[in-house]
C-alpha cells in the first residue's frame, strides 16, 4: 500500500514537472493530466464523481479571484491607475521615501484584492514601471521591486488564496488573518521599497519626471476614481467592527466596488471591462483553481496526502524540518504557488502543530509565495520582465535571490516566534 502511494505521488510529481519543463503545455491540462495519471497507477480508475466534487472544491475561492479581477479592471478604466500615480509624483515626489512607499503599496493593491501576484504586474504594474525606470532605477531592479510588490500583495489582507488553499484543506476558517499577515508583509514591502529605491533611484530623474507630470494638463476624473476602493474598504471594516452588521461575503463586497464604477462607466463599457478582466492569463489562472481542486480530490483518494502527512509528522529529522520550507518555492516553480501550496501547505502546518494555526499557515503561505520569482513559471518575475522591457529573466531572478531568502528568513522567524505572537495578535 505505502510502495503504491509512493509511485503515484512519482508519477504525479514526474508528469508535473516534464510537462511543464519539456513540453510547456498550460498549467491547467498539467494539473489535470497528473491527476488522471495518478488515479490510474493507484489503481482507483477515473471516478469521474471526484472530479467533478474536486472541480467545485473552491468555487468560493474562484469568485473572490474573479471578483477581485473585475474590480481590479473597473478601477483600471475609470482613471484610478492614472490619477494615483499623477498624485504619487506631484504629492509625494519631494519626499522620496514617501514616493517609493507609495509606488509599493499601488504594486500590492491588486494583490491584495484578488490574492493574485501576477494580477498586480499586469495592471498596476504597468503604472509603476515608469515611475521606476523614470527615476533612473535600472530595469532588472525595476523589475525586482514590481516583483516584490506583487508577491507581498497576494500575502497581504483582505485576500490571501495561497492561505485560501491551506484553510480549505485543513477546515481552518479564513478569519483571524489580517494582523499576521500585515505583520508579515508591510516591513518586508517597506525595506525592500526602500532598499532598491534609495540605492538605485537618481534624484535628477526623478525631479525631471516630477516637472513633467506638473506640466501635464489637469486631470477631470474627480474624487469618484477613488470610490471603488473607499466602498470596499468601508464595507470591509464594517463587516469586522460593527456589531450586527450584515455579512456580505468577500465576492460579493468586490462586486459591489466594482459596481460603484458604473458612476463614470457606461453599462457596455462595464460589462466589456469585466469580460477583458478575466480573459487570457486570468482564465488560465482561473482554471489552475478549478483543477487544483481535482488534484485535491485525487491525493486524498490515493492516500498520497497521508502519505507527505506522516512524513513531515515523523519522516523529517527536526534539524532538517526548517531548511526543508525551500521545497514550497521550488515545487511552486512546476506548479504555481497555488500548487505548491496545496500540495505541500498543510502538511508543513499540521506539522507545526501545536504552534498557531493562523500564524503557522500565514507564514508558510509567505514562503510559497516565493514561487512567483523561481524559473521555469515564475508568474510574477516574467511578467515583470515584460514590464520593463527587460529580455534576460536571469538578470532579474538572480537580483531577486536577496529578497526572496529574506522573505524565506523573516516568515522562519515569524514561526518561531508564533508562542510570543499569539499572546500580542488576537
Amino acid at each position: 500500500m505505502v510502495l503504491s502511494t509512493v509511485l503515484t505521488l512519482v508519477v504525479i510529481l514526474s508528469i508535473v514537472i516534464i510537462f511543464s519543463t519539456a513540453i510547456k503545455i498550460p498549467a491547467p491540462y498539467t494539473i489535470t493530466l497528473s491527476a488522471i495519471a495518478g488515479s490510474l497507477v493507484a489503481g482507483t480508475g477515473l471516478p469521474v464523481s471526484r472530479f467533478v466534487e474536486g472541480s467545485f472544491g473552491f468555487f468560493y475561492i474562484v469568485m473572490v479571484f474573479a471578483a477581485g479581477l473585475i474590480l481590479v479592471k473597473v478601477m483600471s478604466e475609470i482613471g484610478f491607475n492614472e490619477a494615483v500615480k499623477k498624485a504619487i509624483l506631484l504629492r509625494f515626489g519631494r519626499y522620496r521615501v514617501l514616493m517609493l512607499l507609495g509606488i509599493m503599496f499601488l504594486l500590492m493593491l491588486p494583490g491584495m484584492l484578488t490574492g493574485i501576484g501576477s494580477v498586480a504586474v499586469v495592471s498596476t504594474g504597468a503604472v509603476a514601471a515608469p515611475l521606476l525606470l523614470g527615476m533612473g532605477i535600472p530595469r532588472p531592479w525595476a523589475a525586482v521591486f514590481i516583483t516584490m510588490g506583487a508577491i507581498l500583495g497576494m500575502i497581504a489582507p483582505p485576500v490571501n488564496i495561497p492561505l485560501m488553499y491551506i484553510g480549505a484543506i485543513i477546515a481552518i476558517p479564513y478569519e483571524g488573518f489580517t494582523l499576521i499577515t500585515l505583520l508579515l508583509t508591510l516591513p518586508l514591502a517597506a525595506g525592500f521599497a526602500l532598499w532598491i529605491g534609495l540605492r538605485y533611484g537618481d534624484k535628477t530623474a526623478l525631479e525631471d519626471l516630477i516637472r513633467k507630470a506638473s506640466e501635464s494638463p489637469s486631470d477631470s476624473e474627480g474624487p469618484l476614481v477613488y470610490l471603488p476602493i473607499i466602498v470596499v474598504t468601508v464595507l470591509l471594516l464594517c463587516e469586522r467592527t460593527v456589531p450586527h452588521f450584515p455579512h456580505l461575503s468577500l465576492p460579493l463586497i468586490l462586486m459591489i466596488g466594482a459596481l460603484t464604477g458604473l458612476l463614470k462607466l457606461k453599462i457596455r463599457d462595464f460589462f466589456r471591462a469585466s469580460t477583458e478582466a478575466l480573459a487570457g492569463q486570468s482564465f488560465i489562472i482561473l482554471m489552475i483553481i478549478v483543477t487544483v481542486g481535482i488534484k485535491s480530490e485525487i491525493l486524498s483518494l490515493t492516500g498520497v496526502r497521508g502519505l507527505l502527512t506522516t512524513f513531515f509528522f515523523a519522516g523529517l529529522p527536526d534539524w532538517l524540518f526548517y531548511p526543508s520550507l525551500i521545497s514550497l518555492p521550488l515545487l511552486g516553480s512546476f506548479g504555481t504557488v497555488f500548487g505548491s501550496t496545496f500540495i505541500l501547505g498543510f502538511p508543513y502546518v499540521l506539522a507545526l502543530l501545536p504552534k498557531s494555526t493562523i500564524i503557522t499557515s500565514a507564514a508558510v503561505s509567505l514562503i510559497a509565495g516565493v514561487a512567483d520569482i523561481v524559473p521555469p513559471t515564475a508568474l510574477s518575475g516574467n511578467l515583470a520582465a515584460q514590464a520593463v522591457n527587460e529580455a534576460s529573466y536571469a538578470r532579474i531572478f538572480l537580483r531577486c535571490m536577496v529578497p526572496a531568502l529574506i522573505m524565506i528568513v523573516w516568515s522562519i522567524a515569524v514561526i518561531l516566534m508564533s508562542p510570543l505572537l499569539k499572546q500580542l495578535i488576537p
